[in-house]
């Protein structure tokens, strides 16, 4: 088992793509909770079954952007889905990994959850909806200046 510490960790996946020389991430509109009608990737908290981040990250993926139906991960080259492409935010009370996960030339399709996601679009990097959280923001800047996305 994973240990825990007293702050809030978790973990999320940022699915992106290649499209007519641009770069498009996959944010799903949250529900309810502290983050309702803001946009956000896949994600949440870690809990007693993660063995670690990565695990974490693959499960809130299933559950909320594939709707528990963990099959859709299959169209998923293995060489996509390699927890090399992180970026990880550990400040204060906040320890939490982005992992990028490139599904260009893939035919996902996202089945949400409906209690938590509203809905799931396509937005390029450069334009981020305007009600877009300040860390995924910043996620997703470290990994383009990272290269994340060449």
């Amino acid at each position: 088992m994973f240990v825990k510490k007293k702050y809030s960790q978790g973990a999320g996946i940022i699915f992106y793509k290649k499209e007519n020389d641009q770069i498009l991430v996959a944010l799903g509109l949250r529900r309810g909770g502290r983050q309702a009608g803001f946009w956000s990737y896949a994600g949440g908290n870690l809990d007693a079954t993660d063995k670690s981040y990565y695990d974490c990250a693959i499960r809130e993926a299933g559950e909320e952007f594939f709707n528990h139906k963990q099959s859709l991960f299959n169209l998923i080259p293995p060489e996509n889905m390699t927890p090399g492409k992180r970026v990880g935010i550990n400040v204060y009370f906040i320890r939490w990994d982005a992992y990028f996960v490139d599904v260009s030339n893939i035919p996902v399709v996202f089945e949400r959850q409906k209690s938590e996601i509203g809905d799931i679009r396509w937005f390029n990097i450069k334009h981020l909806p305007p009600k877009t959280h300040l860390l995924i923001r910043y996620e997703i800047w470290l990994a383009r200046i990272s290269g994340y996305f060449n």
